[in-house]
């Protein structure tokens, strides 16, 4: 890959990945942390991060209604998010 092809993808995925303002969609619980990260063109990509053990307990543990109330029950916070 050459450095304009580099450019054009980093440029193509900041656009997708857009977020600004000072509020975030997040959601908590006893057991997670998570929030979507929006695309400009529709849909979003979750990252949850369990509060106790691993990554491997919380997929094991993960069902389609869990992840629905994590879906459906997020709220929009006053936050700054660094990634």
């Amino acid at each position: 890959m050459n450095m304009a092809m580099v450019k054009a993808y980093i440029l193509t995925w900041n656009f997708y990945m857009l977020r600004e303002g000072n509020s975030q969609d997040y959601y908590e619980d006893e057991r997670v942390q998570a929030m979507p990260l929006r695309f400009k063109t529709g849909g979003c990509m979750y990252i949850i991060l369990p509060k106790t053990g691993d990554a491997v307990q919380l997929l094991s543990s993960m069902t389609t209604d869990y992840f629905t109330e994590i879906h459906t029950t997020v709220v929009t916070k006053y936050c700054s998010l660094g990634l």
